[in-house]
């Protein structure tokens, strides 16, 4: 075997389930350019070894005994060899069946009984002497060019699995090829288990997804309890575990994971689900284990504890300052006077939802935008869609703008906070 190199050309190295697509279709490429590809798909077998040469003389014992047995029968056709080792020669058909024999009164009994006559026997015999004489040679040259091309082609062969073997061993991670390159495989067993570990991770894969897209909806249309959805979070976190473990692109911090989280539990608790959102508006890192801890810390103590009570009134505080009969009042009275110093963990921000008043919003408001900030897409597309479908809401965005055109010479404003 020849001795393992490593590939310049490979791009893929296969670690594990996550680079199986990319590998493949590199290995697949690979071995059709080897014409291996039909061999470890298991279409086609392997050229086995031809024997190391080729015995003239046995062939021609063979041949003197198949003479023989020609020469002994009536009216056969004498073939060229049509042993193992004649494969591929020319055939050479003599029919002796029409062979005359001059009448004679010696044969003319054995001809009316059926049997050879003497001077037909002769006939044969000739013509099997001759047909060896003649063909003898050729054929045993013929068995002797069947066996180089073979031995050429076995060698060939040979020389791909090598090349075969150095692709597998160079592009497949150590612990995947001491997991499932036995010794006494073949090429074709190393492929086929790391085949049936890439199928099972695509059925474990599908069967995952179904089950997330399942409990996405399993809140819709019920009456959540403490109890619910506490289990329901539970179960949430052993599933995103999971998908995180196969590397599942919908889990990564860009996937789409925590809109599905948002809209499964916003018609349940529609305040909690625009709280979390504000939050990460502020923390784009926040992951779902934080969110499931700060739902269990915040939010479970304030669903009802048995099916049909109600959410109580001011459960969200953040999302209704102010509500309350003895600070409703002195709010609204000095709502100019206090609108810029509002604490900004109690502001709610109509365009984007982050945690400032919508005066101070960097979307509408650029100059305002705190030091470091960055314009995320979905949220411009977010505060557009508000600003179009909300007449009132746009008129106050013009009246904010406005407002600060008039005043542009004056002092600037702060930074807005919660971006």
């Amino acid at each position: 075997m020849a001795p393992i190199t490593e590939d310049k050309t490979v791009t893929q190295i296969l670690t594990g389930p996550s680079t199986w697509v990319s590998w493949h279709r590199e290995f697949t490429n690979t071995m059709d350019a080897l014409k291996l590809l039909e061999y470890f798909q298991g279409t086609k077998e392997l050229l086995t070894e031809p024997r190391s040469s080729v015995n003239p003389l046995r062939i021609m014992e063979r041949a003197q005994e198949r003479r023989k047995k020609i020469a002994e029968e009536k009216g056969v056709a004498i073939l060229a060899l049509t042993d193992e080792e004649l494969e591929g020669a020319t055939e050479a058909t003599l029919d002796i069946s029409t062979a005359t024999t001059p009448p004679d009164s010696e044969t003319e009994g054995e001809q009316a009984s059926g049997a050879p006559t003497a001077a037909q026997k002769r006939t044969a015999g000739k013509a099997v002497d001759d047909y060896f004489q003649t063909y003898g040679l050729f054929i045993l040259q013929s068995i002797q060019n069947l066996h180089d091309n073979r031995r050429k082609d076995w060698t060939a062969q040979s020389t791909k699995l090598d090349k075969a073997r150095t692709f597998l061993n160079t592009t497949v991670a150590i612990t995947l090829r001491n997991a499932h390159f036995s010794t006494g495989g073949s090429l074709r067993d190393w492929y086929k288990n790391l085949k049936a570990v890439a199928e099972a991770r695509h059925e474990t894969i599908s069967a995952l997804r179904g089950r997330m897209s399942d409990h996405y909806t399993a809140l819709k249309g019920k009456a959540i309890t403490q109890a619910d959805f506490g289990q329901w979070l539970t179960q949430w976190e052993t599933l995103m575990g999971e998908a995180t473990m196969y590397k599942l692109p919908e889990v990564s911090n860009e996937g789409s994971w925590f809109e599905d989280y948002a809209r499964a539990v916003g018609p349940i608790v529609p305040l909690y689900a625009a709280l979390v959102r504000s939050n990460r508006l502020t923390n784009p890192n926040l992951g779902y284990r934080e969110i499931a801890t700060e739902a269990r810390q915040t939010t479970i103590p304030l669903l009802p504890s048995t099916t049909g009570a109600r959410i109580q009134k001011g459960a969200f505080p953040a999302f209704n300052p102010g509500d309350s009969n003895e600070s409703g009042k002195a709010s609204k009275a000095s709502h100019k006077r206090k609108n810029s110093t509002l604490p900004t963990e109690k502001a709610k921000c109509r365009l984007c939802h982050g945690r400032h008043h919508m005066e101070r919003c960097a979307y509408i408001m650029p100059h305002l935008a705190p030091e470091g900030f960055q314009i995320r897409d979905h949220v411009r597309e977010r505060v557009d869609q508000n600003i179009a479908s909300d007449s009132s809401l746009k008129a106050e965005v013009e009246r904010i703008q406005n407002k600060r055109t008039k005043n542009s010479k004056q002092q600037p404003d702060a930074p807005a906070q919660g971006h």
